[in-house]
């Protein structure tokens, strides 16, 4: 499992023609990129342009214009061990690698979504989108953890897209402890076949964070890309890798693994 996920994040760096920083137009033949670095530091940082996050414990029923949904995260960590739920802006020790997402307890209710919404600009009816994403976890705890990936026309009706799910056995249970040096990564590369989405249309994506209401893991959403067709190898490359050091839980990947 550990070598099929290296090289889904080797496949996803191959794959890339070119990169956009931060817009949700999708154009034609470039990557739209999201990596949530821009949001800074603090508690209270506001999320990119066309990204939302549902109010806790409404994750499943939250749609895009719902009027609870919030544009700011209501925690930060990049160190420490916090135990308050809330819609967090995670990060590394250093502060600059960041991403978004939850850690719920009694007071902050599981489950949760994060919602964004892009446009095609592509000038031409889209059928088929390619997303890719991670998942990092900078919390172990007891209480286990899924993901339920989706795609909507319209923010309101959202369909089921499994292959970008993320089964609690991803992120396997522990006693509570923190990894910010060096948060466990699960990645999904998902390409969407079967739409017709015009010109301007619009197109939604959600995520929906399930976490147990106490003893919670700390998730987040990071390097999210979008690419309007199959994205096309730009460089074919044969690689070949062994797991040098492979700290437990075995069969998945864990802070200290060395991959040759």
């Amino acid at each position: 499992m550990k070598s099929f996920f290296f090289r889904l994040a080797v496949l996803a760096t191959l794959i890339i023609p070119s990169i956009l920083s931060a817009q949700i137009s999708i154009n034609s033949s470039v990557f739209i990129s999201e990596n949530f670095n821009s949001i800074g530091g603090g508690a209270a940082a506001s999320l990119p342009l066309n990204w939302k996050m549902s109010s806790a414990g409404t994750g499943s029923t939250a749609n895009w214009a719902t009027g609870t949904n919030i544009i700011t995260t209501t925690q930060a960590a990049n160190s420490g061990t916090p135990t308050t739920g809330g819609a967090y802006n995670w990060a590394t020790p250093a502060g600059t690698d960041r991403a978004i997402g939850s850690m719920t307890d009694g007071g902050y209710a599981s489950p949760n979504s994060i919602m964004a919404f892009y446009r095609n600009t592509t000038g031409a009816t889209v059928t088929t989108i390619t997303i890719r994403f991670s998942v990092e976890r900078y919390r172990i705890n007891t209480s286990p953890s899924t993901l339920l990936f989706f795609s909507s026309a319209d923010g309101s009706a959202w369909t089921a897209r499994t292959s970008g799910d993320i089964s609690s056995g991803a992120f396997a249970t522990g006693a509570s402890s923190y990894t910010f040096t060096s948060p466990q990564t699960a990645s999904r590369i998902i390409t969407i076949t079967g739409l017709s989405i015009p010109s301007n249309g619009d197109f939604y994506l959600r995520w929906l964070f399930t976490t147990g209401a106490a003893n919670s893991q700390g998730l987040g959403l990071d390097d999210v890309m979008l690419y309007a067709g199959t994205a096309t190898p730009g460089i074919l490359a044969t690689m070949q890798d062994a797991i040098s050091i492979d700290n437990p839980p075995a069969g998945q990947t864990n802070p200290g693994d060395q991959l040759t």
